[in-house]
């Protein structure tokens, strides 16, 4: 095995990420993952520089000195309940992993002077570069969370793979939650090629950029955070995805869209239904509207179904069909869940 004090490691601007893949998979050292901070790639190689130099210069790239020590390693999977038991420490109960970090929401009151012991323990263990605490709750119109960084390098933006798509993301700048994956997935799975779709609360593109990739639809993008639409932005060329990003506040931005919809998503679930009128105004004769909304107690298919028909009665629209179907997405405490209703409306 060579020393790992030989590998060379290069960075590459994120935009260059995939060619970069590309041109220098058959060096990569597999030992290690990709890392990602400060809009870059770090990309580990087996290979010496004299043969990796000559293609740097397409790639925009350049060969930088990290030690192979902070460099994120691949490990076998083992569970976070495991870690505890085996180490004698309280971890929190789950993490998410965004691109190269892990990220945690909560960690137990009497474990919180321990936080950076337990951020090194993740790191070390799961394999990952950074590990970050979320300090203050997501919050206003752009929904941005301050983080502290307890273990391992760099800043707050990674890369997070997800379907195939490759998304650049800062979480301190933008809104992104990994766990949807699965739920975008099921949105896909009801487009049809040629739709025309409106993503209100676009954030970075996952939805947009998913759908757009995977079926010949027509997908504009409104997002209010200019950090979002910047990557976003970075995101549909990097997914080589065509999709038209607006930048502005969504009950104004919707009206810039000169055309009227087949579906339209609102992934913004503290205040999602407080636009359905807006979105009702763009949609065509007939189409879906998919509401992401937090709903509480025991009944949530009833309570979402009266809250939305309610909602619609309120603003003085008379659909001649409205049919809400809907799917509890997590449970984000206790008796509080996500949820995404499907509002099929027919005017």
């Amino acid at each position: 095995m060579k020393n790992r004090r030989n590998i060379a490691i290069v960075a590459v601007p994120a935009i260059n990420f995939k060619k970069a893949l590309g041109v220098l998979s058959r060096f990569l050292d597999e030992r290690f993952r990709i890392a990602f901070s400060y809009g870059n790639a770090y990309i580990p190689l087996k290979a010496d520089k004299h043969l990796v130099g000559p293609y740097l210069d397409r790639l925009s790239g350049k060969f930088v000195n990290i030690p192979p020590s902070l460099l994120p390693q691949k490990r076998k999977a083992i569970s976070i309940s495991a870690i505890a038991k085996n180490l004698k420490i309280g971890l929190p109960r789950s993490i998410n992993i965004v691109g190269d970090i892990i990220t945690i929401n909560t960690i137990p009151s009497e474990y919180i002077a321990l936080r950076r012991v337990i951020g090194d323990v993740l790191r070390r263990h799961l394999g990952y570069r950074g590990v970050f605490l979320k300090r203050r709750k997501t919050s206003g119109t752009k929904r941005i969370a301050v983080w502290e960084r307890l273990a391992g390098w760099g800043d707050t933006f990674t890369i997070h793979k997800e379907s195939g798509c490759l998304f650049c993301l800062d979480i301190s700048r933008v809104f992104f939650n990994p766990r949807l994956g699965a739920e975008r997935l099921r949105i896909l799975s009801q487009v049809r090629d040629g739709e025309t779709i409106i993503d209100m609360f676009a954030g970075v593109g996952p939805f947009s950029i998913l759908l757009s990739k995977y079926r010949r639809v027509r997908v504009y993008a409104i997002d209010i955070n200019k950090y979002a639409i910047h990557y976003m932005t970075i995101n549909s060329t990097l997914n080589k995805t065509p999709i038209d990003i607006i930048h502005g506040d969504a009950k104004e931005a919707i009206y810039r869209i000169h055309t009227k919809a087949d579906r339209i998503i609102m992934n913004y679930p503290e205040g999602a239904i407080n636009f359905i009128g807006y979105a009702i105004e763009k949609l065509r004769d007939e189409g879906f509207i998919h509401v992401y909304m937090f709903v509480d107690g025991k009944n949530i298919k009833l309570t979402t179904r009266k809250i939305i028909a309610d909602k619609i009665a309120e603003l003085g629209y008379r659909p001649r069909t409205v049919n809400i179907n809907t799917y509890r997405v997590g449970e984000v405490a206790p008796y509080r869940y996500l949820v995404c209703a499907d509002v099929y409306v027919r005017m």
